[in-house]
């Protein structure tokens, strides 16, 4: 079987008007692979009727001073049929016919996909970066996010939005991985308070000075708001009990894993009436643990149990 690849360019600048330091391109490099990898999902669910077996990403060229990068962008179709099925939904965005296609329009059309993907996924992650910490959106990355949102690709019936693009990035990519992906990709223009980051040389998709300080510095993923560790044949000694309840009037701990008195509940299957009296068991239970911020910790909250002997 025939495998068939298309090979799209992009190109990252950078504008800042002194060096930058070696771990900050590191960063900056490894976030836009970060995110090109992630929005993987995104461009499939955009060509969701075509077979695309690969996508590669490659450094094309680096250059130093006002930052520089090149990047080369490989999609393998699983055949010459899918290859076709590929650049007729490309035709069909900017409404145009199939056998008057040529490569070089091809290439531009998915060229502006992928910036326009690129763009949502940066505006995407700086906007989840700062929700995790329960602060505003600025309105600089609000416009930003708009200017997507506005964007069309092509003319006609076939025409790709941004927000449609901006609708898939949210459905289909790990969100903590592209809010930190996001934040350490604009992190080289950071120390540069005039520094803008352009993509593919689009002024609608460059990030303005008031977005890269607007983007975070750093990013930590919230923390889940419970946890549930799970024990089997645990020795539990209950210190309080209802006859009556399951979720209420009853503590006790669970040796060597809980040690001081903590509220115990049952599950459905568990007769309290039955339970009630009994003082040390075997007992299979689950440990939740709710997250405390002002500890940064996961307290115990409780001690369940599913089972018992």
């Amino acid at each position: 079987m025939a495998v068939l690849t298309m090979t799209v360019d992009h190109q990252i600048y950078y504008s800042n008007e002194k060096r930058i330091p070696i771990k900050n391109v590191i960063k900056g490099l490894l976030a836009a692979e970060t995110l090109i990898d992630e929005l993987k999902p995104s461009i499939k669910k955009i060509f969701d009727d075509v077979d695309i077996k690969e996508i590669n990403i490659y450094l094309d060229k680096l250059e130093s001073g006002s930052l520089s990068e090149n990047f080369i962008i490989d999609l393998v179709f699983g055949g010459e049929e899918e290859y076709k099925k590929f650049r007729e939904k490309l035709c069909k965005i900017r409404n145009a016919v199939f056998s008057n296609s040529t490569d070089d329009e091809d290439k531009k059309t998915m060229r502006q996909v992928l910036g326009l993907l690129l763009a949502a996924g940066i505006a995407s992650g700086a906007t989840w970066a700062i929700l995790s910490d329960n602060d505003p959106v600025p309105q600089s990355i609000k416009n930003y996010t708009t200017n997507i949102n506005n964007s069309v690709i092509g003319v006609g019936d076939g025409a790709l939005t941004g927000q449609q693009i901006v609708d898939i990035v949210s459905a289909t990519v790990d969100k903590k991985k592209i809010a930190k992906a996001a934040v350490d990709f604009v992190k080289p223009a950071k120390d540069d308070s005039k520094a803008s980051i352009s993509l593919d040389d689009n002024d609608q998709l460059t990030l303005k000075p008031e977005f890269v300080k607007a983007t975070p510095s750093s990013y930590t993923p919230p923390q889940p708001e419970e946890k549930i560790e799970t024990y089997t044949n645990v020795d539990v000694y209950i210190a309080a009990s209802d006859a009556r309840k399951r979720r209420q009037g009853w503590a006790g701990v669970a040796k060597g894993i809980v040690d001081t008195a903590t509220k115990i509940t049952l599950t459905e299957d568990i007769d309290p009436n039955k339970l009630h009296g009994n003082v040390n068991i075997k007992a299979d239970i689950s440990i939740i643990k709710k997250y405390d911020p002002t500890q940064k910790d996961y307290v115990i909250k409780e001690i369940l149990i599913k089972d018992w002997t």
